[in-house]
């Protein structure tokens, strides 16, 4: 740890982090009834954001609904893994660790497969080698945004370095 501030964002990251795998746990721990329920509900409140899908026949409507319900399901489980990446990435960043993106994305994708195996202990939940997937899909992206993100900063820093370094020697030569 190098600095005060430092060591803050790396206690911030980690709480961040904890909090976002208790709550991907809570997630998790619902039972089958009760998870389906909460996803009908968002899927619902997204179909009522498009008027005219209430126009359409009970049966298309039905068949709409649980592409989209799949859809919102997917998603979910992308952004819980997207965030829990983003948030372990930064927190391996504060702590001095090398690759902070490789290990957050690895911290996210072993706790995407542990998610799973709890899962399969839960009454009316299953554990899904397709949610283990999308689940590491959305840790990568999340890993990667945060990779682009590091190396433009120290991009931005050497470049800034080259520059003083320039002109001091610049300097030395004019004297």
């Amino acid at each position: 740890m190098k600095t005060k501030k430092q060591a803050f964002k790396a206690a911030v990251f980690t709480a961040l982090t904890v909090i976002t795998a208790a709550l991907i746990f809570f997630f998790s721990a619902q039972a089958g009834e009760e998870s389906a329920s909460f996803s009908n509900g968002i899927t619902r409140q997204i179909f009522n954001l498009f008027p005219w899908v209430s126009e359409l026949p009970p049966e298309v409507y039905e068949a709409k609904f649980y592409e989209w319900h799949t859809f919102v399901r997917m998603m979910g489980h992308c952004f819980e893994f997207f965030t829990l990446s983003v948030f372990a990435s930064l927190m391996w960043k504060f702590w001095d660790i090398g690759w902070p993106s490789l290990i957050g994305f690895i911290t996210s994708a072993l706790y995407a497969i542990s998610d799973e195996i709890h899962q399969a202990f839960v009454p009316g939940r299953a554990a899904e080698i397709t949610d283990v997937l999308v689940d590491c899909l959305g840790a990568f992206v999340g890993a990667f945004i945060i990779y682009l993100i590091i190396n433009a900063k120290r991009s931005r820093e050497r470049k800034k370095n080259n520059n003083y370094v320039k002109q001091i020697l610049q300097n030395k030569e004019s004297e």
